[in-house]
């Protein structure tokens, strides 16, 4: 499986093998643990801790300096099973932020969608009548980003403000990026790697 932790310009990834067993933890650019994942008799768990933990919708509405004075510390000890494509909100002490955890398989289904040479924009979302690349995901909006082509050049573009497109790991926001051979997109799940004219 792997876990992946994202939020606002972060992508960190864990990716656990089928035979994994003990203790990891998610961290950040500076090597600091965020994220406690514990795999016992071959099942994944977020563990809360001090640093981090798990939260309720609700809990999102909240202003995050009265979450952390006053709840942080409660069920520090409670693990969560994660399965393949479960979700859940994370908040982390340290950065004071909300990230969205989410899980996938460690295989990958492989498909090879060729860019035709008269493309000028190929969109990828959850809307199967007004996109290229459909991935089914309630994470995605109908048209989450648009890859455009001119003159044999690829730009990507993000139209989505809360769970964001992920070029090399890097979130990209309101700008178009220009993308080069062996790019990887990320996009809650769903990697797309471009090569030549394929993805």
């Amino acid at each position: 499986m792997i876990v992946t932790l994202i939020g606002n310009n972060n992508l960190y990834k864990l990716d656990l093998q089928e035979d994994s067993e003990g203790d990891y933890w998610l961290t950040d650019d500076y090597g600091k643990k965020i994220a406690n994942i514990i795999v016992e008799n071959r099942v994944c768990y977020f563990k809360n801790t001090s640093e981090s933990r798990i939260v309720s919708e609700s809990d999102l509405l909240e202003k995050t300096e009265l979450f952390f004075s006053r709840r942080m510390d409660k069920d520090s000890a409670a693990k969560t099973t994660l399965t393949n494509y479960s979700s859940f909100n994370v908040v982390v002490r340290s950065s004071k932020l909300y990230y969205l955890l989410f899980c996938v398989p460690s295989f990958e289904i492989l498909n090879k969608y060729q860019i035709s040479v008269d493309m000028r924009e190929l969109v990828i979302g959850s809307d199967p009548n007004s996109c290229q690349i459909c991935f089914n995901s309630k994470y995605l909006l109908n048209s989450h980003a648009k890859i455009s082509k001119s003159d044999n050049v690829y730009v990507l573009q993000n139209f989505d403000w809360q769970y964001g497109t992920f070029l090399n790991n890097v979130q990209i926001k309101d700008k178009a990026v220009r993308l080069s051979n062996g790019d990887v997109i990320f996009i809650m799940g769903l990697k797309l790697i471009l090569v030549g004219n394929y993805l």
